[in-house]
């Protein structure tokens, strides 16, 4: 309205054969507000500013990035060896889940836009919050049910965080230009909620140290954890090593598992510089990350 002030407004369902019978539709709306700074009249005499926008949206979307029929119960069959004779055999292979359902997302974000000295520095900045709801994975089952886990929806995950881009024309001649982009984005990953009671998953151990993958609520998704090295007991050290069930020489760990490091950056970023001279350019594009743990394996 009157190139001041914009509003978007959005509404869908959507249905997956993916889901349960009960739950293989949702509903996803979302809503954006703008408004154009720059173009008030109380703006007219700031020369500096070519451009300022402010922005904030919130949305909802879904995901049903699962394989196809996880919500049926499947059949399997073979063979079995009956009274010496072997002969084939079905048998239910997977758990039913028929109240499977969307697993959602809300963002809320609220920023600026800010273009600066006719468009030669510009800004774009954004806070946003993200919960993720319902989140798809296989939750473990009593053993006794003849199965290890099944499908659900069982818990929720935040990230939060700023992202923040500049770009600027450092230089621009008839036959030289340089012009650079500088992208940050800070996020902070935390599971929410896990189920009824918020019980650790371990989706599976790695057989090379131990270390494996952990989902708790307060660490990041892609946390992992295992025993801490703490060293080599040393032969000063033969007795405390047998009392550990240890001999002096091996690798000395810490009594209990403990979250170990994350998958998940803090801050990744790009500094891109864009060169050229007549005829010819240049391009020096530089990533980095920072605040993320790596997990590597190592063994003869």
């Amino acid at each position: 309205y009157d190139d001041r002030y914009m509003a978007t407004i959005t509404a869908r369902v959507d249905g997956s054969s993916r889901f349960g019978d009960n739950n293989k539709y949702a509903f996803f709306p979302s809503a954006g507000l703008g408004w154009l700074v720059s173009n008030e009249s109380f703006m007219e005499s700031v020369t500096a500013i070519d451009q300022l926008k402010l922005h904030t949206s919130y949305g909802i979307t879904g995901n049903t990035e699962i394989g196809a029929y996880k919500s049926l119960a499947t059949i399997s069959s073979g063979t079995v060896l009956l009274n010496g004779i072997r002969v084939p055999n079905s048998y239910t292979s997977r758990l039913a889940n028929p109240d499977l359902k969307w697993e959602k997302t809300s963002q809320f974000d609220i920023g600026f836009n800010l273009n600066l000295f006719r468009n030669r520095l510009n800004f774009d900045v954004s806070y946003y919050y993200k919960l993720t709801s319902d989140l798809l994975l296989d939750r473990p089952v009593p053993q006794t049910t003849g199965f290890s886990s099944v499908i659900d929806n069982i818990g929720s995950v935040s990230n939060q965080g700023v992202d923040f881009l500049l770009n600027s024309v450092n230089i621009a001649t008839k036959d030289f230009e340089w012009t650079s982009a500088l992208n940050l984005n800070y996020n902070k990953n935390k599971i929410k909620a896990l189920g009824e009671n918020d019980e650790d998953i371990e989706p599976g151990p790695n057989w090379v140290s131990g270390s494996q993958i952990i989902l708790r609520v307060g660490e990041s998704l892609s946390s992992f954890w295992g025993y801490e090295r703490l060293g080599i007991w040393g032969e000063n050290e033969a007795e405390e090593a047998k009392a550990a069930g240890a001999n002096v020489g091996e690798a000395k760990r810490s009594p209990q598992k403990k979250v170990l490091g994350k998958g998940v950056p803090d801050l990744t970023g790009s500094f891109i510089n864009n060169f050229r001279y007549k005829n010819l350019d240049l391009t020096v594009d530089m990533q980095f990350v920072t605040g993320v743990d790596i997990l590597q394996q190592f063994f003869h």
